[in-house]
């Protein structure tokens, strides 16, 4: 059976963050949960940064993270640096430039492997640019194109805390029945119950959004997709 599903709004690996995270760490069942992070969206500002704040951070939290430095095509298609994702319980998306993650992991070895761990029951997270490239198809500059497909039926969000009433009535409008938009505040997320029921954590809110409306879940709510 595949394993679960985890989409952030942003402002991974901060203290605001560890409501969240901790949740996600539940849904492994060891001790001290086995995470690869890949902080390829932070390619070329500070990858290594990335990587060390989220060791640090889920280090504090019990976990046993590690970084996998796959940072571009290249390195998304070397053996050795695929490798090393075996193993990962939970395998973790940073946040950063959206294009840049789609274009380094589609069609490599990466993800490949990270598709096949996912079936094995491995979990699958995406903060920012990494939950928006999980989905079915990402929008940016207000045109959207199609991303990695794991959760087909939604477009993500991020930092939504930011978005003013008109750009809320503007997703209505632009909303179709085979898209739902989950608007993700920055240190919220949501995590997948089942195949369809997701399940929000964090200070914020997570906003659905479809040709119906908006629904505003927060904190422990539930919503549905497809």
């Amino acid at each position: 059976m595949a394993g679960p599903v985890a989409l952030f709004g942003g402002e991974e690996f901060t203290e605001a963050a560890e409501a969240f995270d901790r949740e996600l760490l539940k849904l492994v069942d060891s001790d001290s949960a086995n995470i690869a992070i890949l902080p390829t969206a932070a390619q070329p500002e500070n990858p290594y940064l990335a990587a060390a704040h989220g060791i640090a951070h889920f280090r504090k939290l019990g976990a046993d993270p590690y970084g996998a430095m796959i940072l571009d095509r290249p390195t998304a298609d070397a053996p050795m640096l695929v490798s090393e994702l075996d193993g990962a319980e939970i395998i973790y998306l940073t946040g950063g430039r959206p294009m840049h993650l789609l274009e380094s992991l589609r069609d490599t070895l990466t993800w490949r492997r990270v598709l096949e761990l996912h079936e094995q029951g491995a979990v699958l997270a995406g903060s920012s640019a990494g939950a928006m490239v999980l989905c079915g198809r990402m929008s940016l500059g207000g045109e959207t194109t199609p991303a990695l497909g794991v959760v087909s039926n939604a477009v993500v969000l991020p930092h939504f805390e930011r978005a003013t009433d008109e750009r809320v009535q503007q997703l209505v409008a632009d909303a179709s029945e085979s898209v739902t938009y989950l608007g993700i505040d920055g240190a919220t997320g949501c995590l997948m119950v089942d195949g369809k029921e997701w399940r929000v954590y964090g200070p914020g809110r997570v906003r659905v959004i479809t040709t119906g409306g908006v629904e505003s879940v927060d904190a422990g709510g539930l919503f549905r997709l497809g």
